[in-house]
């Protein structure tokens, strides 16, 4: 028998909350009884034992047969199993950090590369020396043909706290000067020093006009990403 922690599964719930039903069970899991003959094996009364079969009847726990006058019970299942409502994720007490994208702490990057944010370029394009520029904290948008940028991540936890997962998401794609649709590229992440994993992006993407997009940036660029969640690579 399969149930779920429902109401509908409540009769066999009630018929299993008694220690005279789980000695009813118990006997007829050894041999076909009746009433009768439970009811010396448990020294009650026929009444009390026929109120006790009803119970364990309607919980189709299990059956019963007529034979003259008396009444035959066996057991209908051998099993019972419990689904329980299936929870993906047990809730965690959590903290959240946005990093700017221009925040990172370290970069070994070769052209094509630059910093954009919302009024203009950060410096000059195709030169690395612009990505310690001050103004770079301002970026919404970092891209380098090679190479790689290092952030650090604020550890909020407490010595009494134990870290169960971490979930990092962005919007990344690939880089060719402008754009170019069509131009797969791999993006490796790794976190404290261990490769968490590779996606290949299909391109550098400027089909459609992004939805964030400041306004001064050249319809021929690059206008979004993917949203990506990691480890989804």
């Amino acid at each position: 028998m399969d149930i779920d922690v429902s109401e509908k599964s409540l009769p066999v719930f009630t018929a299993l909350d008694s220690k005279v039903r789980i000695a009813i069970i118990n006997l007829l899991s050894k041999s076909k009884m009746n009433v009768a003959q439970l009811s010396r094996a448990l020294g009650l009364s026929s009444t009390i034992i026929i109120m006790h079969l009803n119970k364990l009847e309607a919980a189709h726990i299990i059956r019963t047969e007529k034979k003259g006058n008396q009444r035959i019970s066996s057991l209908q299942i051998d099993t019972i199993d419990i689904n329980f409502p299936q929870q993906l994720y047990v809730p965690y007490e959590n903290y959240h950090v946005e990093i700017p994208v221009g925040q990172f702490s370290n970069f070994d990057v070769k052209p094509s590369c630059g910093l954009a944010g919302q009024k203009g370029f950060i410096g000059k394009v195709d030169n690395p020396r612009y990505f310690v520029d001050p103004q770079r904290y301002q970026a919404g948008m970092v891209w380098f043909a090679k190479g790689y940028i290092e952030y650090n991540i604020p550890n909020y936890l407490t010595p009494e706290q134990n870290l169960e997962m971490i979930e990092l998401s962005a919007e990344l794609s690939s880089e060719f000067p402008f754009s170019n649709n069509k131009w797969p590229s791999d993006i490796t992440v790794s976190l404290d020093g261990h490769e968490i994993g590779t996606w290949t992006s299909p391109g550098d993407f400027s089909d459609v006009r992004g939805k964030y997009t400041p306004k001064w940036v050249y319809n021929d660029m690059n206008q979004y990403g993917n949203p990506k969640v990691i480890p989804d690579f």
